[in-house]
């Protein structure tokens, strides 16, 4: 590994910052291994990838609290708007367009749950329609309609 790595660095003018890189191994390698690794390489070993560009790098199957944090910027991106002084195809655009934008980019790498969707369903439905917690509006068009594409007669 470590002679792939040099001549990687070689032939591409490259350099690793070894300080800044971490090496995570499967469950399955044993501690002895593990040790011999990381000191040829002069990499330390980690058991967490944390997130690369806002999305966890993370080998294990998908819990719950995993991915709050695309509900979180959903909501974060709500906080800034004021749904009364937007026309319903005004706010559907934003649905479209930034609403579903975060949990599309993340769902490039890895499944979300489901009562995640549906609680990020809930979210823009409720922005769509103007819900509030003192007023309630009329749905002019069902859900189902929303979520089509505009080629399947949708919005």
């Amino acid at each position: 590994v470590k002679e792939v790595l040099d001549k990687f660095c070689e032939e591409l003018g490259q350099v690793i910052s070894y300080e800044k890189s971490r090496i995570y191994f499967s469950p399955n390698i044993s501690t002895n291994l593990k040790e011999k690794v990381c000191n040829n390489l002069g990499i330390q070993a980690t058991s967490n990838l944390g997130k690369y560009l806002g999305f966890p790098l993370k080998h294990r199957r998908a819990t719950q609290g995993q991915f709050n944090f695309v509900v979180e910027k959903v909501l974060t991106k709500l906080v800034g708007w004021k749904t009364k002084f937007l026309s319903f195809a005004k706010r559907t655009m934003l649905v479209n367009s930034v609403m579903n934008a975060i949990p599309n980019y993340v769902m490039q790498g890895a499944a979300l749950l489901a009562h995640l969707c549906d609680k990020l369903d809930r979210i823009n439905r409720d922005f769509l329609w103007g819900l509030t917690v003192e007023k309630r509006r009329l749905h002019l068009v069902g859900w189902n309609k929303v979520v089509k594409s505009k080629e399947e007669g949708g919005l």
